[in-house]
């Protein structure tokens, strides 16, 4: 993804392309728009974006579900949730069926809430 034909600045990375695209919406109080997000939010949507392509994703995702008690993994939903689904979805997709309860949850929330049916878990 090209921002600027005359810099040619390339975006690359599922999660440095949500950050930018989040950066679009309204800034009205939104959890999805970055910039409005508070330090404390911000430092933790970095860090989970910055381990949406680990290898053990699914189990970053159940601990910080189990950290955040509030169905989302930093308590409200940010972009973290949805790039990190996208990399669950890609796990599942590949094979990996065994999700932890919270997880299946989380991924029910994130399907219902934006009319998604990827993985068919909100049937």
């Amino acid at each position: 993804m090209i921002v600027t034909p005359v810099q040619s600045t390339a975006i690359s990375n599922e999660a440095n392309i949500a950050r930018f695209l989040s950066r679009l919406l309204p800034a009205v109080d939104s959890s999805l728009n970055y910039d409005v997000l508070s330090w404390d939010n911000l430092v933790k949507v970095d860090a989970l974006l910055e381990q949406a392509n680990e290898n053990q994703v699914i189990s970053i995702v159940d601990t910080a579900l189990k950290k955040s008690k509030q169905g989302f993994l930093t308590g409200e939903l940010t972009i973290a949730d949805l790039v990190l689904y996208s990399s669950v979805a890609s796990k599942v997709f590949k094979g990996q069926k065994d999700l932890p309860a919270n997880v299946r949850k989380w991924i029910k929330r994130i399907e219902t809430g934006f009319g998604l049916w990827i993985l068919g878990l909100s049937e």
